[in-house]
């Protein structure tokens, strides 16, 4: 600390400059005196590992029931291997929908994150791209992300808002984020993407005519976490 602060050249304020250099020349007991009035708060914390995840590529296409999209490969506390899917594409626990020409049902479900989960059929898995999940913010306002679901296909969107609590794990909260009015039916359930990160998942629409125009999205660590579903890693 002595060191890096005998490398402060930016100081412009002269009174800040001068206190500087009377707490320099104590050396080390001038540092100390120094933190003991500024009593700086420290954390101690390294670059986590990380590990790739799996999402649908190409997409998985959902339905009937409903046309949806697949969200991300996951697996339950069973170690079922499945994809997470928006609740209102598909229906409560016991609907069957169908999946790459098979019909599943769904197996769990969570009303309040707008999310079911799928098995799928013999628990192969599909081609997959990597990808991570969001856990603390989501990015700043005008932030180009994007999604693929199986109405827009590709698609770009911009960040317009988001809860203030999603670095929290609230499970018996919905947490959304908000982007410019881009996904369309069928879409619900697919995931949005900043980079390799999933941001959340495809929840709805503000009504036609409307104002302000946005699309609602579901922040996803948050709903995995009530789900208690794990991300599939890349094989």
């Amino acid at each position: 600390l002595l060191e890096a602060a005998h490398r402060l050249q930016d100081i412009v304020d002269p009174e800040a400059k001068t206190a500087l250099e009377i707490y320099l020349s104590g050396g080390l007991s001038g540092i100390a005196q120094l933190f003991a009035i500024a009593r700086p708060e420290i954390t101690l914390t390294r670059q986590p590992d990380m590990v790739p995840l799996a999402l649908p590529d190409p997409l998985i296409q959902l339905g009937p029931p409903n046309l949806s999209t697949a969200g991300l490969l996951c697996r339950d506390t069973d170690g079922d291997l499945g994809v997470t899917a928006a609740l209102h594409g598909c229906g409560p626990v016991g609907t069957m929908v169908d999946i790459g020409g098979q019909s599943v049902a769904v197996k769990t479900c969570n009303a309040v994150h707008d999310m079911a989960f799928l098995p799928l059929p013999g628990g192969a898995i599909p081609p997959a791209q990597s990808a991570r999940i969001a856990d603390r913010y989501g990015p700043p306002p005008n932030v180009p992300v994007t999604f693929n679901g199986a109405t827009s296909k590709q698609s770009t969107a911009l960040i317009q808002s988001q809860d203030p609590s999603l670095a929290r794990r609230r499970p018996n909260t919905q947490q959304r984020i908000q982007t410019t009015l881009t996904a369309s039916p069928g879409d619900s359930g697919c995931a949005l993407r900043l980079g390799d990160q999933i941001l959340g998942f495809a929840f709805e629409n503000s009504a036609p005519g409307d104002y302000p125009e946005f699309t609602d999205w579901i922040w996803a660590a948050n709903a995995l976490h009530a789900m208690d579903l794990t991300p599939e890693p890349l094989p």
